[in-house]
């Protein structure tokens, strides 16, 4: 049981024997009594100031105050004016006594002597007097306090009423006194309760709205005020808003109504209680159409998925088509299409559509059974509209698959047909849209160039004048696809550039997986195959590994894997490359794909004297593309079969289907393949004794590789250009084949037209030289002989005349001696590269004749670095970013560490190991920011923390790593980066007020 009030008694008395006896009784009878004793009027004035007093009793006869002054001042403060008082006196009180007591505020008096009884009754019937009095005040503040509640809530809940319906009618009072009683305190409202209160308890208008409204993800006001039955719904929801019990916004100058999800899911409840079945219905499709003539598609479908009206569904993929597909259509309407169940969509041809566009923008197996069975719907029902937009998801299968070639060939025309008919009634984004889908018809079904040039004229203007984005970035990849087709690379390039900065934007995974596959296609076919391996990793980062074994993706990348491992010479590691390839069940299913990689293992075969299994892999390669059909692809296939061949010794065969090949290539006009095409029917007529053939193929082989301006072509071995070699007879055709042959070969041409390998230098990290599998360190010679060597890679062509290397070397020395040390140097570094690299280094490499000391045929990582920070500047001038970072990422392949690290400089030397280190530096902010442009923050950081072991104080990098460790909001690593940048500045000897400044500007 809870303990009652303590009860506190205040004795003032000057006696202590009286006190303290008195203290003793009270005590022992009543322990619930607290007892504060004072021997002073002053003293007990104190403590009732201090302490909750309930009663006192204070002795008349005190010195210097005496009681009666004291009742008096306990009377006139607030604090004490209630407090019963009780005056003693040392005899019956005298009637003048008595009324000087009363006066000043004591109600009674007890005489000395005091009897214990009577004490104790005495504060007994004080303790009865301070309870009532407690009680009567209690009972008085709740019943103020009802009537001041009650009040609120008449106030509040006719304020609410009055905001819907903009008065009160007389038949609303007796409700607002009801609601009064029911509702809790809008100061401190429970707002499940209230709603609770207001869809039972409110008129039926409020209710129905109320329920109503719940049914709907999102609350637009003008949708609210049409599905309303109150007179002003917005002026309630402003009310509630007031009172934090809903929201108002506006979103994208539209104002929107919110409830908590909560009050939400509660109301939705009692909406399938409180509405029927129809009314339900009925709100769902007033809310759809609404937001269907605002073409917020997304919004209607939820709303009728939701209701499994799927007829309406139906319909509105019908109006909308193609418009659906836009940039968050796998964010917003692909989870509504996985709603609708199997069996509802193969009823109807707009549900299987759609069901197969999310299979194909999920690069599913599945999309073809989907596609086709809307087809076949639209064609029963005689649907040409449903017809063309399948038809033009359907060009992805062949594409992706490798399937249904023949059928979406044979199809086309009807395409081309649906398309022109239509043209005028479709939507500007819907027929770009269409526009790209038989763009990529015509180039890979029909191989029609011209055909696809016309609908990129019409259509990529159109897109750019519209200002559509996302259709500019479609438009722009069909665009890169027909000039890879075409050869054109620097064209290809550019387009692809446009639609990768369209890209961040609006890419979604189908997009996203061609444009990537075709940013792989290009670098390969270019022959970058430096920046292939990259590319890679990033289409895998789109798709993921799955995804690609459930398309054509991973096949097409072995297949490119495997011709990059051919062309370095790794017969062996390709020869499985494609056997692993063959056996993925994707790859059998994919017949274009099986088709190229059986033609590619023949060939691979052939060139490894595997004769009898070459042939067959070619043949059912070759009769597989019959098969699946294909037309320009089929020329690929017919260069691999040709060169195939050719490695076999059967060169007329090989003559036979380059020549077919190259026919194919002409009536489709296109260049992709026509140099390999003419390289190989060059060796292959010469191999026949037909010079004359042969010189004229050699002739268009250069004339097509000067033109491209690209030192690659498709179909390039080692073993080509051997052959091709003795055929070059012109100057300018040497430097091309010597180009082509350095980039890929590592080879060069001497003053004979010779192949002699490349010397590689490495000054970045290490100080080394390279030629074949022999390797040559330069710390094994002196300082003057490495001085030599260095000076050679400083000079402009590698080249120097021996008395500019005298007057560098020796600049205080006599002629004769300067002289005489120089060939000592010099003798020295050749005498240890003939040692390693054999005696044609005076001949080839390091050269002395007629004064000048030349290095030739090498390739130098410095130059080459140097040479890449100018290629991502000139990109990064004209937003070309793809290009930049690959030109980045080649840097990073050719970082080793500082100009010849470990090496005491001199001269101009430590100026350029000063300017190599900024140039690395420079490569990895920028890298850093075009990562950090696609969110990859933690390889920024990455390639930022290298930039801050070279240089520790580097306020440009330290200013990218704060701006990423802000975004992931890491205060720890802040703290650690900035705590680190303070050490790193007193190393440096920095002042300490230099040093606050420097973090102050970094905004820490």
């Amino acid at each position: 049981m809870e303990r009652e009030r303590q009860f506190t008694l205040l004795l003032v008395d000057d006696n202590p024997t009286n006190v303290l006896l008195l203290v003793k009784i009270i005590e022992f009878d009543l322990p619930e009594v607290r007892v504060l004793t004072a021997f002073s009027a002053a003293e007990g004035l104190a403590l009732a100031e201090q302490e909750n007093i309930d009663g006192a009793f204070i002795d008349v006869q005190m010195p210097q105050m005496d009681g009666l002054e004291m009742c008096r001042q306990l009377r006139a403060k607030p604090r004490t004016a209630t407090i019963p008082l009780v005056l003693m006196t040392a005899h019956v009180a005298a009637p003048k006594m008595r009324a000087e007591g009363l006066e000043v505020g004591a109600y009674d008096f007890i005489s000395q002597p005091i009897s214990n009884i009577e004490m104790l009754a005495r504060i007994k019937v004080m303790l009865r007097l301070c309870q009532d009095e407690q009680r009567a005040t209690e009972q008085s503040q709740q019943l103020q306090q009802q009537i001041q509640e009650h009040s609120e809530r008449l106030r509040w809940i006719s304020g609410l009423l009055i905001s819907g319906n903009g008065s009160l009618a007389e038949t609303d009072q007796q409700l607002l006194h009801h609601l009064a009683t029911q509702l809790p305190d809008p100061a401190n409202m429970d707002e499940k309760k209230f709603f609770e209160k207001l869809v039972t308890e409110f008129p039926l208008p409020w209710r129905q709205t109320l329920l109503k409204l719940s049914l709907l993800d999102s609350i637009p006001l003008p949708l609210a005020k049409k599905m309303s039955e109150i007179a002003d719904v917005e002026a309630v929801f402003d009310y509630l808003s007031r009172h934090q019990l809903a929201f108002t916004e506006k979103l994208d100058g539209e104002g929107y109504l919110f409830l908590r999800q909560e009050i939400k899911n509660l109301l939705r409840q009692k909406a399938k209680e409180g509405l029927s079945e129809k009314e339900r219905q009925q709100v769902c499709i007033l809310a759809a159409d609404w937001y269907l003539q605002r073409q917020d598609y997304a919004a209607a479908l939820g709303l009728l998925v939701a209701e499994e009206q799927y007829t309406a569904v139906s319909q509105v993929f019908n109006q909308a088509g193609l418009l659906l597909l836009n940039h968050n259509y796998s964010l917003c309407i692909a989870p509504l299409v996985e709603k609708i169940p199997a069996s509802v969509a193969v009823t109807c041809g707009w549900l299987s559509l759609f069901k197969g566009i999310n299979a194909l923008h999920r690069l599913l197996f599945d999309v073809d059974d989907w596609l086709e069975l809307a087809y076949r719907k639209f064609q029963e029902i005689n649907d040409p509209r449903g017809q063309l937009l399948t038809l033009s998801q359907q060009v992805y299968q062949p594409l992706f698959w490798g399937r249904s070639f023949n059928r979406e060939l044979k199809r086309l025309k009807l395409f081309q047909l649906l398309f022109a008919e239509q043209l005028n009634d479709m939507e500007p984004v819907e027929r770009l849209k269409v526009a790209f889908s038989l763009g990529l018809a015509e180039l890979y079904f029909a191989g029609d160039l011209t055909a696809v040039e016309e609908i990129l004229t019409i259509n990529l203007a159109q897109a750019q004048q519209l200002q559509l984005s996302e259709q500019q970035m479609e438009l722009n990849l069909l665009r890169s696809m027909y000039a890879l087709q075409q050869g054109r690379f620097l064209v290809a390039h550019t387009a692809l550039e446009h639609a990768l900065s369209i890209r961040s934007a609006c890419g979604y995974l189908l997009v996203d997986s061609l444009l990537y596959l075709v940013a792989c296609s290009l670098l390969h076919d270019s022959g970058q195959l430096d920046g292939l391996q990259r590319q890679r990793q990033v289409l895998s980062s789109c798709c993921g590994h799955e995804m690609q074994k459930n398309t054509g993706i991973s096949a097409l990348l072995s297949y490119q894997t495997a011709c990059q491992l051919l062309l370095q010479g790794e017969k062996q590691k390709a020869l499985e490359t494609v056997a692993v390839a063959l056996l993925d069940g994707q790859t059998v299913n994919n017949l274009q794909m099986q088709s190229q990689l059986l033609q590619l293992r023949g060939w691979l075969k052939a060139l490894s004297d595997q004769d009898p299994s070459a042939l067959s892999d070619l043949e059912t390669g070759l009769q597989l593309r019959r098969d699946v059909g294909g037309g320009i692809h089929y020329v690929e296939n017919l260069l691999l079969a040709g060169s195939t061949y050719f490695a076999l010794g059967q060169f007329e065969r090989a003559s036979q289907l380059l020549t077919e090949g190259l026919a194919t290539s002409k009536k489709y006009k296109e260049e992709r393949y026509r140099i390999g095409l003419h390289a190989w029917l060059a060796v292959a007529r010469a191999r026949c004794g037909d010079t004359a053939a042969a010189a004229e193929h050699v002739c268009c082989f250069y004339e097509c590789l000067k033109r491209r301006r690209v030192p690659f072509f498709l179909g390039l071995t080692r073993e080509l250009t051997d052959e091709l070699l003795p055929l070059t007879k012109l100057n300018w055709q040497r430097i091309v084949l010597e180009t082509l042959l350095q980039k890929h070969f590592l080879t060069s041409l001497d003053e004979n037209y010779q192949q002699i390998p490349l010397l590689k230098v490495s000054c970045l990290g290490k100080f080394q030289l390279s030629l074949g599998q022999e390797t040559f360190e330069l710390n094994q010679v002196g300082v003057t002989s490495r001085q030599i060597f260095t000076l050679l890679i400083m000079a402009p062509n590698h080249s120097l005349s021996i008395e500019s290397m005298m007057g560098r070397l020796w600049p205080e020395s006599p002629q004769n001696k300067a002289r005489n040390n120089f060939d000592t140097a010099h003798s020295r570094l050749r005498r240890a590269m003939e040692k390693h690299f054999g005696q044609n280094v005076k001949r080839h490499y390091l050269i002395l004749e007629k004064g000048m000391l030349s290095l030739r045929h090498a390739q130098i990582d410095t130059v080459e670095f140097v040479a890449a920070i100018d290629s991502a500047r000139y990109h990064l001038q004209r937003d070309n970013f793809w290009q930049v970072e690959r030109a980045l990422w080649g840097m990073e392949q050719l970082w080793g560490g500082e100009f010849l690290s470990g090496y005491d400089l001199d001269g101009e030397l430590p100026l350029q190991r000063e300017r190599l280190t900024q140039l690395r530096l420079e490569q990895l902010c920028l890298l850093a920011q075009l990562l950090q442009r696609r969110q990859q923050r933690d390889e920024a950081i990455k390639l930022l923390h290298k930039g801050l072991s070279i240089e520790p104080t580097h306020d440009g990098i330290i200013s990218q790593l704060l701006l990423l460790y802000r975004q992931q909001q890491d205060s720890r690593a802040v703290g650690l980066l900035l705590d680190n940048y303070r050490i790193a500045l007193q190393r440096e000897e920095y002042e300490a007020e230099e040093i606050a400044e420097l973090i102050e500007a970094l905004g820490a």
